[in-house]
């Protein structure tokens, strides 16, 4: 297969153009937890969703109820108290909902995903982390969300016939069921594509994470060096895998980002990156991303011969709470070459302009 890399902006631009060429009855579907339709080159991939289903391609936007569950200053949001949704909702979630049924009066269809099924619980609990954009067979998978163009994020774009069906095929069963627990019943997956790629899910069952089960094979099978990237420090189980791969002599680096990026829960993730500086070496915990600098979103783990990239942060929080996610593994060294150069191009450059 061939692979083609993106930041965020381009990846925005190229969906959008994506969307604008496809024909009636092609099929379209884009896969967030959290949008906003007002947020720069966002815009116009709901403009291009909005054209698509108005001339008849079969549309489906997947966000999870996440996006009404919580502000992007992390303040509650209305589905928290179960509020019923519209258009007259306070500011964001009001204009978020008419852009939405926009796309859906238009013909295309709109599936708010694991709504709560209660008031006031856990925000965080059994979300769809899955970010995707399917057109026609056009697949992307990564860690960009439909909002912030300025994350340092990463989605992988393909084009075979053979997986951008089965991706489409698990993402249509959650739009029918409403809920990731309902289309998947608990059940991770993998779907090989060819010898050497995998496409792999979480179905979002608490404790319970094939991704991260790869992901730790692939940390203890390195031999030269290993890179992983994450919004968060990978403390707990994850930093101890990595900690074992360094004393075997790997070269590990982890990139993360600056605990202020995360709003209210700076002061925990202040704490958390506190206690792995005292117990790591300084060598596992130096490259953080510099304060005042854009989030690091990018999930990419990848190793001298192989890689997995996907909306997986490779910490135990998210399985915790049952999260679904998704994640591509390819058994490469070329791949994983180019995934690397990519990447640390993105947060060099990131970097080199602040």
């Amino acid at each position: 297969m061939n692979f083609t890399f993106y930041n965020r902006p381009d990846y925005f631009k190229q969906l959008a153009r994506d969307i604008d060429a496809a024909k009636p009855g092609e099929r379209i579907l884009v896969a967030s937890i959290v949008v906003d339709p007002e947020a720069e080159f966002v815009g116009e991939v709901f403009h291009a969703l909005a054209g698509a289903a108005q001339r008849g391609a079969h549309v489906t936007v997947l966000v999870d109820a996440y996006t009404f569950l919580i502000s992007y200053n992390k303040m509650p949001g209305p589905l928290w108290s179960g509020q019923k949704l519209s258009s007259d909702m306070r500011h964001p979630f009001g204009q978020i909902y008419q852009r939405l049924k926009h796309i859906e009066q238009l013909g295309g269809r709109v599936d708010i995903t694991n709504r709560p099924v209660r008031r006031f619980g856990i925000m965080h609990g059994g979300r769809s982390h899955i970010k995707a954009g399917i057109i026609g067979d056009k697949l992307y998978i990564g860690g960009c969300n439909l909002n912030r163009p300025t994350h340092i994020d990463l989605m992988v774009g393909s084009q075979n016939a053979k997986a951008t069906g089965w991706v489409y095929e698990q993402l249509m069963k959650v739009a029918a069921t409403g809920s990731t627990g309902a289309a998947f019943h608990g059940q991770d997956q993998r779907f090989d594509i060819d010898t050497t790629t995998t496409l792999l899910l979480d179905a979002g069952k608490p404790r319970q994470s094939l991704i991260l089960d790869e992901a730790y094979k692939l940390i203890d099978r390195a031999k030269k060096s290993l890179l992983v990237t994450c919004q968060y420090f990978p403390g707990g189980r994850t930093a101890n895998r990595l900690l074992t791969a360094f004393k075997r002599g790997v070269d590990v680096r982890i990139s993360y980002s600056h605990p202020s990026v995360h709003g209210l829960e700076t002061p925990a993730h202040h704490l958390q990156q506190l206690y792995n500086r005292l117990r790591l070496p300084s060598t596992l915990t130096q490259h953080r991303i510099p304060k005042g600098m854009p989030k690091l979103h990018a999930k990419v783990l990848v190793s001298e011969s192989e890689a997995i990239v996907g909306s997986h942060n490779f910490v135990t929080q998210g399985v915790t709470l049952g999260t679904a996610e998704i994640a591509l593994h390819v058994k490469d060294p070329q791949f994983a070459k180019q995934l690397r150069e990519f990447i640390e191009t993105e947060i060099s450059q990131s970097l080199a302009t602040k």
